[in-house]
């Protein structure tokens, strides 16, 4: 079930909100015994509320899940068992008991990472190395295996708990609806963002509601919603065109055009499904951290993987890493753990030859930042030109289906390919709509939308109250309500007539 699809929107979302608002709603706590009034119409939960409120989106979430996969959510169940069990134990293994109680939490925790990796390797990369070992030696073949969804994502934020908990950083969870609710909370369960358990983990106990949080929700999702329907699916019928031709074919306008209809494509599905992922979040009371901070706007390698898919980057940073050495050994030793943790950056993405080749690009170059850190590229606009080079360039290498078709317009961007330089016999497969959206996207991959709210915002202020509400502020509020809403009009009749589309890291 894709969240930008009718059955969605108008069936599964509405039924979810309803069934945890009426397990809720019985359990809020008076304003008097809880100390505080009502928070934008809503009063505080209690814990009993909570756990009702768990209870319904777990409900919700499993439903969501098993609309995908049907029996194949044992996967889901094997994750939470695994997990919550190795927590548990952990947990009733004090380190500070001595050497004994030391190693017997090493080895839970290796038997957990273990079978967390081992379903990852079986179902995702098991028909990659069978391929891989049949061409070198001639191994038989292995029945195929169909990639579950969202295995990438849950499994690793499944391991980063128990990781956790070994460490220190957070106890273990104290109950199973709550911890399950965790793992397979549908907002973000099949692409993300990877949540961290120290981040919700009060949010599981006790979680504040509000008609301004539900609010806010709504208008992220809707954001998300419109990015992926009105920008992302539009410019991809550019993209897969581009894609589609032989490498004989591909000429520098084809290579170039397609490549940056790719470039926009990727962002906008990816970071409208994270904030769609993030505004159904808040609509069930969670904050989740941000996904994307504007990437294309970096001026290195570096700083972009600080702004792109910013729960993944952090994730290999604190788990891999940092306990490979991080920048503590030698220059050498550095140089090799960026490399290597990029490498498999890349090979989390899918289990192909490109993906590992993407990430090794990409760990090339932050190498080579690192080489000649202290040095400039020069004005602004220098720093920002060559990262948007490096990232469409390697966007290739992530779009391309084999070796031989990202050479092709490897060379074909540079002058080398099918013709001499020319756009137009790709350009004018599109009518319109393709066009406004591939300048759209253009234009809001900068963070133009926010600072025009702000302007907004300073223009129609109350200058007695320093905020929006009342007086000229009123217009404001209004206009934004009737941009959100205009947006999720355009997009309905988008989602009536398209066919099925989901989203790019579904297949991750």
């Amino acid at each position: 079930m894709v969240f930008s699809s009718i059955t969605f929107l108008f069936w599964f979302l509405p039924f979810a909100l309803v069934a945890y608002y009426a397990c809720i709603f019985p359990w809020r706590k008076s304003p008097e015994s809880s100390g505080q009034g009502q928070v934008g119409g809503f009063q505080p939960l209690s814990s009993a509320g909570t756990e009702f409120g768990n209870l319904s989106l777990l409900a919700a979430s499993l439903l969501f899940y098993f609309w995908g996969e049907q029996s194949r959510i044992y996967i889901l169940f094997v994750a939470i068992g695994l997990n919550f069990a190795a927590g548990i134990l952990l947990g009733a293994q004090d380190p500070a008991d001595g050497l004994r109680r030391r190693r017997a939490r090493q080895r839970i925790l290796l038997l957990a990472v273990a079978g967390n990796l081992g379903m990852l390797i079986y179902f995702k990369y098991l028909n990659f190395l069978a391929g891989l070992l049949g061409e070198v030696g001639g191994a038989p073949s292995v029945e195929s295996i169909a990639l579950p969804l969202g295995i990438s994502f849950f499994v690793f934020q499944a391991m980063s708990y128990t990781i956790d908990v070994y460490r220190g950083t957070v106890p273990p969870a104290r109950g199973l609806v709550a911890f399950a609710c965790y793992i397979t909370m549908f907002p973000q369960l099949v692409a993300g963002p990877i949540v961290r358990y120290c981040d919700v983990a009060s949010q599981l106990q006790r979680r504040q509601l509000s008609l301004d949080k539900v609010a806010s929700g709504i208008r992220r999702f809707i954001i998300g919603l419109a990015k992926k329907v009105l920008i992302a699916n539009q410019v991809a019928l550019l993209a897969d065109k581009a894609f589609g031709l032989a490498a004989d074919e591909v000429t520098f306008g084809a290579a170039w055009i397609g490549t940056i209809a790719y470039t926009l494509q990727i962002y906008f599905d990816f970071s409208g499904y994270s904030d769609m992922a993030i505004g159904l979040g808040r609509m069930f009371g969670f904050e989740f951290l941000e996904n994307f901070n504007y990437p294309y706007l970096s001026r290195s390698v570096q700083e972009f993987w600080r702004r792109w898919h910013i729960s993944l980057s952090t994730w290999f940073r604190d788990y891999l890493y940092v306990p490979l050495g991080g920048n503590r050994g030698t220059t050498a030793r550095t140089y090799f753990n960026l490399w290597v943790v990029f490498a498999l950056c890349g090979f989390w993405h899918g289990a192909s030859v490109n993906f590992l080749l993407w990430g090794m690009y990409h760990g090339l170059f932050l190498v080579l930042e690192r080489a000649f850190r202290g040095r400039s590229v020069g004005p602004r606009l220098l720093g920002h030109g060559y990262t948007l080079l490096v990232v469409m360039f390697g966007w290739v290498l992530f779009r391309a289906e084999a070796w031989g078709q990202t050479l092709a317009f490897w060379k074909a961007m540079v002058g080398l390919g099918a013709s001499l330089p020319g756009g137009s016999e790709v350009w004018i497969w599109f009518g319109n709509d393709v066009r406004i959206a591939m300048v759209g996207g253009i234009l809001f991959s900068m963070p133009v939308f926010p600072a025009l709210s702000r302007w907004l915002q300073g223009i129609w202020a109350d200058p007695q109250r320093g905020d929006v509400a009342g007086g000229k502020g009123a217009i404001y509020l209004a206009l934004r309500l009737v941009v959100i809403w205009a947006l999720f009009l355009a997009c309905v009749p988008c989602l009536v007539a398209d066919t099925y589309n989901p989203f790019i890291y579904f297949r991750f």
